[in-house]
């Protein structure tokens, strides 16, 4: 009876209160982390679609926050000063537009990269600006064109902008180009950056999968020097992220968020390491008549795809969890292409006519 009473007193309905019940609160919608992106979401790739029909709004349904895809400077600036943002087999306008123009609008983590012919590696050596801070130099070729390029394309307060200095560089977009070299490319970006796009992030680019901070292009210890390059010339202040890649097995992601995490740390004798961005991650449709010949992707079921999207990615944040960041992670591709390429082709969540795949879901 004691007990009774006590309940009664404490929830407001015992005897000698005239107290009112809490008013029932408004549910609130609940957030959905940003940590989820998919790479093109939005495209502009040369497979005869017209990209004002691509299904943008179906990644960020499924959960996606982030697209991610390359601008290309030899498409952009195919001869010194003249820009071509749009054109037979591109629209980065578009491309943009369609990122920025779902609910929610995605943010873009976008790769700069593929370096011209024309483009002089000496130019590099050249100022960023003529003024200091404000006129570009067109002189310093990859200088200015980051400079018009952030400028077309800022963050705004409903979409951000990470800037990825190369795509498996230097062996695809910064292609030949040394260690030293690349570390010069990421610090022009970066003096161009912090003008352009104050609050833009920067991320470094990925190595070609998990061992390419062994060797590239043959050179060993390149990732490991290059980290320590950037220390020296006190360019590792402006990184935000470092960029890895990986396919296959999806417990791979935890050991690349914690080592990479830790190898910016040791490389660089900071305190603390910064978070890790898994730029691409996937496996290929089993469909695809090259799956499981030596020397290919890794392939895949769609049931074993669907499990594989969802443990990567609890791997990944496990991972990070574990060193106290949160990290991102970046499903390799949103939709199936005609692309002779089987890096490009059987790998999306969407059909190529644009139905989903059960990993999808």
């Amino acid at each position: 009876m004691i007990l009774f009473l006590l309940v009664l007193s404490l929830s407001g309905c015992g005897p000698g209160t005239d107290t009112p019940p809490e008013p029932t609160p408004t549910p609130q919608p609940s957030t959905i982390s940003d940590t989820f992106g998919i790479v093109w979401s939005s495209s502009f790739h040369p497979e005869g679609w017209d990209i004002n029909i691509w299904p943008t709004q179906l990644a960020a349904d499924v959960g996606a926050r982030w697209d991610r895809w390359p601008l290309e400077w030899a498409r952009i600036e195919p001869s010194p000063g003249q820009f071509l943002w749009s054109g037979e087999n591109h629209n980065y306008d578009v491309a943009v537009d369609k990122d920025r123009g779902t609910s929610p609008p995605l943010n873009l983590l976008i790769v700069l990269g593929s370096i011209p012919n024309w483009f002089d590696l000496a130019s590099l050596e050249e100022p960023a600006f003529l003024d200091g801070t404000t006129q570009p130099n067109p002189d310093n070729q990859w200088g200015y064109f980051v400079h018009q390029a952030s400028l077309r394309y800022p963050s705004t307060t409903d979409s951000a902008i990470a800037w990825k200095i190369g795509n498996e560089a230097p062996a695809k977009t910064f292609k030949d180009m040394s260690m030293t070299d690349y570390v010069e490319f990421v610090s022009v970006a970066c003096e161009v950056l912090a003008i352009t796009d104050p609050q833009a992030l920067i991320v470094l680019g990925a190595p070609e999968h998990g061992m390419g901070v062994n060797a590239v292009n043959g050179e060993q210890n390149w990732y490991w020097s290059m980290l320590r390059e950037l220390r020296s010339k006190g360019v590792d202040s402006c990184i935000d992220a470092i960029a890895f890649h990986a396919y296959g097995g999806a417990q791979h992601s935890e050991y690349l968020a914690v080592g990479g995490y830790d190898l910016w740390k040791l490389r660089t004798e900071q305190e603390t390491g910064i978070p890790v961005w898994m730029t691409e991650t996937g496996v290929a449709h089993a469909s695809a008549e090259w799956c499981y010949e030596p020397n290919k992707p890794p392939c895949a079921t769609e049931s074993e795809t669907s499990d594989y999207v969802i443990q990567n990615y609890v791997w990944m944040l496990q991972g990070a969890a574990k060193r106290g960041y949160e990290g991102k992670v970046f499903h390799h591709h949103f939709r199936d292409t005609n692309s002779s390429d089987i890096r490009d082709g059987p790998w999306g969540l969407l059909h190529i006519d644009t139905t989903p795949y059960p990993a999808y879901y």
